[in-house]
């Protein structure tokens, strides 16, 4: 999805009879693939932590 913004000069004004539309997306839920950044990071901690804790 894109943010379509187009900015004018001015302006504009509206007419008897014109129609404004606006679109609402709403992202449902916690999906499987919200899950793996989480454990990618948690893996990477780990993996710093053992390294920096079996070099002493």
């Amino acid at each position: 999805m894109k943010n379509e913004i187009v900015v004018r000069d001015e302006d504009p004004i509206l007419l008897d009879g014109d129609v404004i539309t606006m679109e609402a997306v709403f992202r449902q839920g916690f999906r499987w693939r919200d899950l793996f950044p989480i454990v990618s990071m948690v893996g990477t901690i780990v993996l710093i932590l053992d390294r920096v804790s079996t070099t002493k």
